[in-house]
């Protein structure tokens, strides 16, 4: 199962810009949740679930967050996007996710809820 790569070809795309879509979903619904967006054009996705031990939604509950193609004239009036966490922000998240794991989880699901419908360049990925 080890070896050497000698030869690599790569097939480079344009950039492009995704629009990011974002709902609170339960396990129950994922899978079909991402056939829907699978179905619907969605090339990027994840979740990230509720990471607090004592909720009865540990491990159940989570953020998903899909992303789809920007097309037609949408593509041409991209602006930088309007929420982006700073360091701080993210320090703040590490802090709270050790200490208080559901404000954890209230803060950051409210903060990715935030940022439903905003674009991003393809590169940034």
């Amino acid at each position: 199962m080890f070896g050497v790569v000698y030869s690599a070809t790569l097939r480079l795309m344009p950039a492009h810009h995704l629009r990011r879509t974002v709902e609170i979903a339960s396990i129950d619904q994922l899978q079909e949740r991402f056939d829907d967006r699978i179905a619907n054009g969605f090339t990027y996705d994840d979740f990230q679930y509720m990471t607090d031990e004592s909720s009865t939604d540990f491990l159940r509950t989570g953020v998903l967050s899909c992303y789809r193609a920007v097309l037609g004239e949408d593509s041409g009036r991209i602006e930088p996007p309007q929420y982006l966490l700073a360091r701080q922000d993210w320090l703040k998240l590490l802090h709270l996710s050790h200490s208080d794991k559901a404000r954890a989880f209230e803060e950051y699901a409210g903060f990715y809820q935030r940022t439903d419908g905003q674009i991003y360049n393809s590169d940034s990925f």
